[in-house]
């Protein structure tokens, strides 16, 4: 089984991230179950902003759009107000514990789906 994380910090590689690390606990919980994960992190492709699938040569976009599309996708609560999660304990095990949660929700429902594949749409 194979995700696909798409992680869409602000800071590019290799800064250290919010989001890398909230992402991590994800990626760390659907690893133990041997899932394959693959990691895209946005800020470091040449994605021009607008509203076209593909904005023509050099976008990066339309090859991380069919990877996406052939995924499931969930979650984050996204940014907000209050402390950065790296520098401080506050929220950890809420956040923790959601991030595995949904990881092991999204591993259920895709090894149901595995198992029982939906019918093509039409």
């Amino acid at each position: 089984m194979r995700a696909l994380v798409l992680n869409c910090t602000l800071k590019s590689s290799p800064t250290p991230s919010n989001t890398d690390v909230l992402a991590n606990v994800v990626i760390e919980a659907l690893r133990e179950k041997g899932v394959d994960v693959e990691v895209i992190r946005a800020v470091d492709h040449r994605i021009p902003p607008g509203v076209e699938t593909d904005l023509g040569e050099g976008d990066e976009w339309p090859k991380i759009y069919d990877l996406l599309m052939a995924s499931w996708t969930y979650w984050n609560m996204g940014p907000g107000p209050g402390p950065s999660y790296t520098e401080t304990d506050h929220g950890h095990e809420w956040s923790e514990s959601t991030g595995k949660t949904m990881a092991a929700n999204l591993f259920a429902a895709a090894t149901a789906l595995q198992a029982n594949p939906l019918p093509p749409a039409g």
